[in-house]
């Protein structure tokens, strides 16, 4: 069985493990600086504002679940490919309403560019989520996902 401590003195050994944690806390360091610190789902009722804010004042549970869902959609569809480099979820989402009305392809337009300009340092996505109704109003919840594999961590690893 192999020990790197054979072949390497005794001090060599714990200068590495001493330069391996201070870049794996570097990265980890940077790496939460990345992660907004307000709940998810403050976040995306502030993105979605300007869809939600569209439904008339005696909207329906139903609505407004409607209106979170297309919501998170979007969210989620930058976010995914913000983390694979690429833009193969936004494309397919433009691909599947080009046949809606042009109001509508314009609102998720808008919504993506909203979320790139606005919302773009915001790596988390939206997993589980719910509303609730309470004292005559609607509450949303929802769980933040995170595609740790590709968080960048910011500076160079020594």
């Amino acid at each position: 069985m192999y020990n790197p401590e054979d072949s390497l003195s005794h001090g060599k050994t714990q200068a590495m493990k001493g330069r391996l944690f201070t870049a794996y806390s570097e990265i980890f360091r940077n790496s939460v600086k990345m992660i907004p610190s307000t709940k998810i789902s403050q976040t995306i009722l502030e993105f979605g504002k300007p869809l939600v804010s569209q439904l008339p004042q005696d909207h329906t549970k139903e609505e407004f679940e409607a209106s979170i869902k297309l919501v998170i959609m979007v969210w989620n569809a930058v976010v995914i490919d913000t983390w694979n480099a690429n833009n193969n979820f936004e494309r397919d989402l433009l691909q599947r309403i080009s046949g809606e009305p042009k109001g509508f392809q314009l609102v998720i337009k808008r919504l993506i560019k909203r979320k790139k300009k606005k919302f773009g340092n915001d790596p988390r996505g939206v997993g589980h989520y719910w509303v609730r109704q309470g004292d005559g109003e609607f509450i949303f919840g929802c769980e933040a996902r995170l595609g740790v594999e590709n968080v960048p961590a910011k500076g160079p690893v020594q």
